[in-house]
């Protein structure tokens, strides 16, 4: 597991998703309906989601083990995430209301978005081993 990839990706998703959260709440606070800002933030934060995993993943180094990074990068974030303590930090809220069950309701697409990403994106090749070479006879 590529400890560095998981500490970006962990940091990069949990302040993306909370920029996307708070613009989503921000702008649908005028339209005064609560249904229309959880749908309004829940975009938002998967858009971030989506577009943060992409960056991330094209800079990363393929690996066998990268999808396992990638994992405990989302998961590492959504635990990060203020807006999922309470349980709303996607639409979960409005199926089960806010709380425990539906933070655990939001992990689940959550963690899909960004496998969806990650898998939408060719990470650089592997890099080449040191060879050296000798140069004198």
């Amino acid at each position: 597991m590529d400890v560095g990839l998981v500490a970006r990706l962990t940091l990069l998703l949990a302040l993306g998703a909370l920029l996307g959260w708070l613009v989503g709440v921000l702008v649908a606070l005028s339209a005064s309906s609560p249904a229309a800002a959880i749908v309004l933030r829940s975009v938002l934060t998967l858009v971030v989601l989506f577009v943060v995993t992409r960056v991330v993943v094209r800079r990363a180094y393929a690996r066998p083990t990268l999808w396992v990074s990638i994992v405990a990068g989302a998961v590492l974030s959504y635990a990060l995430a203020p807006m999922s303590w309470s349980g709303r930090a996607l639409a979960g809220q409005a199926v089960l209301g806010p709380g425990l069950p539906s933070a655990l309701l939001d992990l689940v697409p959550w963690v899909v978005v960004v496998l969806l990403a990650s898998r939408s994106v060719q990470p650089r090749p592997p890099a080449a081993g040191y060879r050296m070479v000798q140069t004198w006879s």
